[in-house]
């Protein structure tokens, strides 16, 4: 017993000269990337609960039944994760969609690893795993479908890549389903699975291109040709057909002429924090290429890595699309990570190595985790429950939208910006006449004067401008609590 603990102790105090990293501290690490419990929902579930609450009832409408504007083009996007959003919540509350989403988190993080150990050995393939998890977690993780499209685009790499390392079709067989999966559970990424393909397909015409007879040789572009038609294909198979897809793409034309007022649309910047972790993560890479012993990589990984890069700094919600495919140069870039006691005496690059982790861990602490915010409170709505019928008009903060949807009013705007637009809506362009109103670019008077507003409900952190404007036209607030203001014509 005696001899048994001394040989772990050895093993543990690298006395044995063998492992550098004992496998208990990698999986410390990996904990350190769980998820934290929610205080309370995501903004836009409430809304994706009202979809389901008029699916349930009306079935899948063609026009948008939450809102004041009547007649506007609509389609239930999400509608799968939606329903999904609304089964859980509606039997076990908060907490059952926090277990959810932890369990899809939990599958990313094995496909993370499963795409590592394609690459490297298993410790540093969970080195890797810790890296994305850790980003994720602290700037993604929240009860939104973007949680599981990050699995849908890590198993679309993984199936890719199997195809390549292993030389089978079998991983290609299961991309034109995982495209079915995103149209219908995430439908604005869906785009984005054909995106992760351009790198390969420039690869094969690249080699095509320099060495004629390849194309004899090799299946890989007629294969991955195949593919990629037949994810177009299955993109059909949602309740809206064809129209699902064309409003995704009309939805980028509805939110353009506002996208300098959308946060997630604006380039990262130091003001949003959001260049400082693009910028550090980008930092961390290409040390991690040029000391991590790369001789040679595929001109796929090279691309997918600077292709997804400058879509990062057009707008900072790409980021994620960023770090999902720097993962397999990141894996080829921790071959050389010394694993042995005996190589930390010359290797020169081990100090580095700890500095980029002690750079990543703190650049992520220095941001907000990605928990909900509340854009409402009980007590505001109890009070229009309790003075106003359900077909008051209402002129409201667009956060505070979706949950005045979910209880029955119908508001003049909420999150779902692509609605609003008029490239979508094909009546008008509110979300521009929004933006302009409470950024003072109109006269608030004259607004309020159009629609006959009753009331007007603002978020106090989020709507200064609006509340200070407000004091200049002729309503006076009836309404006052921590969070939102209500004032009255």
């Amino acid at each position: 017993m005696k001899e048994r603990i001394r040989q772990e102790l050895k093993r543990i105090t690298l006395i044995d000269n063998k492992i550098l990293f004992p496998d208990f501290f990698l999986y410390l690490l990996l904990l350190s990337a769980v998820p934290m419990p929610w205080k309370q929902l995501d903004n836009d579930n409430w809304f994706q609960l009202s979809h389901i609450n008029v699916l349930l009832n009306e079935g899948f409408v063609k026009t948008d039944p939450l809102s004041m504007h009547e007649g506007m083009r609509f389609i239930i996007p999400q509608w799968l994760t939606a329903l999904i959003i609304h089964t859980i919540y509606n039997h076990a509350g908060i907490v059952g969609l926090y277990i959810f989403f932890s369990a899809v988190y939990a599958v990313g993080i094995l496909v993370i690893y499963k795409i590592a150990r394609l690459y490297t050995t298993s410790r540093k393939a969970l080195f890797v795993t810790w890296f994305i998890s850790f980003v994720f977690i602290n700037i993604y993780f929240s009860p939104r479908p973007h949680v599981i499209s990050f699995v849908l685009l890590l198993l679309e790499i993984y199936c890719i890549e199997l195809f390549y390392q292993k030389n089978t079709v079998t991983g290609l067989c299961f991309l034109p389903l995982l495209s079915a999966a995103f149209i219908n559970l995430h439908n604005s990424i869906w785009v984005m699975q054909f995106i992760i393909l351009l790198p390969y397909f420039a690869e094969e015409i690249i080699k095509i291109y320099t060495h004629p007879s390849y194309f004899k040789q090799s299946v890989k572009l007629r294969n991955l040709t195949v593919t990629g038609c037949l994810m177009a294909i299955t993109g059909l198979l949602n309740p809206y057909g064809f129209s699902s897809i064309q409003y995704i793409f009309d939805s980028m034309k509805s939110i353009s002429p506002a996208s300098q007022y959308i946060s997630e649309l604006q380039p990262p910047t130091f003001y949003n924090n959001g260049i400082s972790v693009v910028l550090t993560f980008l930092f961390i890479t290409v040390i991690l290429i040029r000391f991590g012993g790369i001789k040679k990589a595929p001109l796929r990984y090279y691309l997918l890595f600077t292709g997804t890069y400058i879509m990062s700094l057009l707008n900072i919600r790409n980021f994620l699309h960023f770090l999902i495919a720097s993962i397999p140069i990141l894996c080829l870039a921790v071959q050389n990570i010394p694993t042995k006691k005996a190589d930390l005496k010359t290797s020169k690059s081990t100090l580095l190595y700890g500095i980029i982790l002690m750079i990543m861990v703190g650049t992520i602490a220095t941001l907000p985790q990605g928990t909900p915010v509340k854009c409402y409170t009980e007590e505001a709505v109890a009070f229009l429950d309790a003075n106003y019928n359900k077909d008051v008009k209402i002129f409201n903060s667009m956060n505070s939208g979706p949950y005045l949807e979910y209880k029955g009013y119908k508001p003049y705007i909420d999150t779902r910006l692509e609605v609003f637009g008029k490239q979508n809506n094909k009546q008008y362009d509110y979300l521009t006449e929004y933006f302009d109103v409470t950024k003072m670019k109109t006269d608030p008077n004259e607004f309020l004067q159009k629609y006959n507003f009753d009331l007007v409900l603002m978020l106090k952190e989020q709507d200064t401008i609006m509340i200070n404007a407000l004091k200049y036209t002729p309503y006076k607030l009836i309404y006052d609590d921590d969070t939102v203001v209500i004032y009255k014509r």
